[in-house]
């Protein structure tokens, strides 16, 4: 089924459907395509399709009230839970699951691959390009991918929160759901915060992890949320007798390794289907790679290891990191230009972001999303309204989720959502990173607690049985 012209019948619409990722067996479910208006503005506009999949309470007699998940990103694709379907029998034993793919993301019709745009990021790569250059390439290709969506008829200005939001509003009308409860994941934190706030009497509770909340500006913070998140594991590996033993002074040696490679890059033969590809890495690839550790709960035990490593010369993580350079896809990169584009750099500082690199001259050239700001011109979509960026008064329970060493979505941002309602509960997550509900305590046994009565406060008892890191 393909985006609807405008001489066809208009959303919404609800058809059963093939599934777009295969339910794995013993999970019973069921696959939709939601058929919306792209513009709801817009008389003439044509329609898109977006994917759904209902994973099927086992109760003979489920709650009227289902979950509706959908991914973060913005431009990742929600589908991917659906691979995974036999996690959820914690919340299928009382309700139905529902995964929304969002408009613009993988599944969806159209979506906003930019394929231009991941060429250019692994050229710059395999050429090694300097970062003026690379930015070039990166923001020329973002202007090629415009234009061809563009003349494909997409309209790049309604990919965003607001619309997302009304989208999930008819998906719930069509399925005759009074009330619903939210599960949001990073940036779909945002989008179920701005669900709330324009359909506040169709929620019951929300569940947040790893918030991004719509007063926050990411792009002014990014590169201290970073440091702030890497000191929080130079002090824990100092508190730590074995690490601080191995890895003494990491600070010093994180710094002075930034600088060594400046001075000498480092130079490693990534292979990429059997071909060598010699890549020069420097300074702030050296960052960035740590950057990629924090974000991973799983790699936080690493990171000491991982500078001492490639401080003595040892590049292999580095060659893992220009492996992935070189071949990993990214985001959808279109949706997440058209709500970054929408609702975030409109109302961000273009000084207070250079200021913010100034700030941290050791890092020496690194930077979150350095090229938005250029990209945003080309991309060329109007501006979100001003209370889109406002705080929202949340008039259900929320249970809000935040990582100890998240350098993305920091706890405190969770902290600040939660006060925003009446019954908001608010736990940081030890150990942690983004993504802080990867254990079975956030996951399913607080969240569980919650969704059967979300009036009370969960016990979060289960929170003390996560072990401190253990660095390698």
């Amino acid at each position: 089924m393909t985006a609807q012209k405008n001489d066809l019948p208009k959303a919404p619409q609800l058809e059963q459907a093939a599934c777009r990722v295969p339910i794995p067996k013993g999970v019973s479910g069921e696959c939709y395509n939601l058929t919306v208006p792209e513009s709801r503005r817009r008389q003439n506009s044509r329609t898109i399709v977006l994917p759904v999949v209902i994973i099927k309470s086992t109760s003979s007699k489920p709650s009227p009230d289902p979950v509706i998940y959908t991914a973060g990103g913005p431009g990742v694709g929600s589908l991917g839970m659906v691979r995974g379907a036999a996690n959820l029998v914690p919340y299928t034993k009382d309700r139905d699951f529902i995964i929304f793919e969002q408009r613009g993301t993988q599944y969806a019709e159209p979506n906003l691959q930019c394929p231009e745009v991941n060429e250019a990021l692994h050229k710059n790569r395999e050429l090694n390009r300097s970062p003026k250059n690379s930015a070039k390439a990166e923001i020329g290709a973002a202007k090629t991918c415009r234009d061809r969506l563009s003349k494909m008829g997409v309209d790049l200005g309604v990919y965003n929160s607001s619309e997302s939001a009304a989208d999930m509003d008819d998906l719930r009308n069509l399925l005759g759901i009074k009330k619903w409860n939210l599960y949001g994941i990073s940036y779909s934190t945002r989008l179920m915060i701005n669900y709330v706030r324009e359909y506040p009497n169709k929620v019951r509770s929300i569940i947040l992890d790893s918030v991004l909340p719509p007063t926050a500006n990411w792009d002014e913070t990014g590169i201290e949320n970073v440091v702030g998140s890497l000191d929080l594991i130079f002090n824990a590996c100092s508190e730590d007798k074995s690490c601080s033993v191995k890895y003494a002074d990491l600070k010093n040696t994180f710094n002075r390794t930034i600088k060594d490679l400046d001075r000498s890059p480092a130079k490693v033969d990534a292979v990429i289907d059997g071909k060598k590809v010699p890549v020069k890495l420097i300074g702030r690839d050296f960052v960035d790679l740590i950057y990629n550790l924090l974000e991973s709960t799983g790699s936080l035990q690493a990171i000491p290891w991982t500078i001492d490593a490639i401080s003595k010369h040892n590049y292999e993580p580095l060659k893992a990191y220009a492996e992935n350079a070189l071949t990993s896809s990214g985001f959808i990169w279109g949706m997440r230009y058209s709500v970054w584009c929408t609702e975030e750099m409109p109302f961000q500082s273009q000084r207070k972001i250079s200021e913010m690199v100034k700030r941290y001259p050791n890092l020496r050239g690194f930077s979150i999303q350095g090229t938005f700001p250029q990209i945003c011109k080309v991309w060329n979509v109007p501006a979100a309204e001003p209370v889109e960026n406002d705080m929202v008064r949340i008039p259900v329970p929320v249970l809000v989720f935040g990582g100890e060493f998240d350098p993305d979505t920091p706890p405190d941002w969770g902290q600040k959502v939660a006060s925003w309602s009446e019954k908001g509960y608010f736990f940081k997550v030890k150990s942690t990173s983004h993504q802080a509900m990867g254990r079975r305590c956030t996951f399913a046994e607080m969240p569980i607690a919650f969704l059967n009565d979300p009036d009370t406060k969960p016990d979060s008892g289960c929170l003390n049985d996560i072990e401190t890191i253990r660095f390698k």
